[in-house]
């Protein structure tokens, strides 16, 4: 399929662009195929991986609930969501790992969160890496579900309350994208984005994207706003409505990033 405008053929042969690299300030920052983001420190080496709606356990959330959910989907989308997350953290040489809200789906995950701290115990023993979880609004109630990762982590596990803004250089860093005094750009998730796009068939194509919009405006002034894409393999997705001045990188199915022309937008 080839959308009009966007000049992205998922046919086409050839290595896929694995990241576009983007400077917000001080800070440069890779946008990942892995719906990642990747961001160097002042010597421009790997530093910090964001990630964020990683909503681990949400298929066994669902199923508590009483929804019918296949045992495979329940159990496979947690185990591949994760083995992605240990993948990035392995090709991105990063030191933190900081999740930008909604790392579990709810409480009563702690099959999730074990599998989760499986993974990032051996890391952090063979790095020292960190994390840090800026809490979600599905992270609400989930704190008897972090002792497995807490446990294994020690000093190296932080869990932020739902509302905080972490500074980074510049970048303010919290669940949603939104002003911050004295910042130059805000990131955050929350919003699932995704690029809709209509092929000549009148066929439609949904990609999940990095949606830089020109500013966002409140009571603490207006800055840069960038929402990352969802992380996890079962998120869902809304697509945005772009308007003059926005952004979009679209990430596509074999792994590419493609900023999408202007007059696509």
């Amino acid at each position: 399929m080839r959308v009009e405008g966007l000049g992205v053929d998922d046919a086409a042969p050839g290595v896929p662009v694995a990241h576009q690299a983007i400077t917000l300030g001080e800070v440069t920052l890779h946008w990942r195929g892995d719906r990642s983001a990747l961001m160097l420190d002042a010597a421009g080496r790997p530093d910090a991986l964001l990630v964020a709606d990683v909503h681990l356990g949400k298929a066994q959330r669902y199923q508590a609930l009483g929804q019918s959910m296949p045992g495979r989907v329940v159990a496979g989308t947690t185990a591949r969501t994760v083995q992605r997350l240990q993948q990035a953290l392995a090709s991105s040489a990063a030191r933190r790992l900081v999740v930008l809200g909604d790392l579990v789906h709810g409480p009563q995950v702690g099959e999730a969160v074990q599998a989760l701290a499986d993974m990032l115990g051996p890391w952090h023993e063979s790095t020292g890496g960190t994390v840090m979880v800026i809490g979600g609004n599905h992270d609400r109630h989930a704190t008897p579900d972090w002792a497995p990762v807490a446990e294994r982590l020690g000093a190296a596990w932080q869990v932020l309350p739902e509302d905080a803004v972490v500074m980074e250089r510049g970048l303010a860093l919290s669940h949603e994208a939104r002003p911050v005094v004295g910042a130059v750009a805000s990131l955050g998730g929350h919003l699932h984005p995704c690029w809709e796009g209509r092929g000549r068939a009148r066929d439609r194509l949904r990609l999940p994207c990095f949606w830089m919009q020109g500013r966002v405006d409140g009571a603490q002034g207006r800055c840069l706003g960038v929402t990352l894409p969802a992380f996890g393999d079962f998120t869902g997705m809304h697509a945005v409505q772009p308007t003059p001045g926005d952004r979009l990188w679209l990430v596509t199915p074999e792994g590419g990033v493609h900023e999408v022309p202007t007059q696509a937008l």
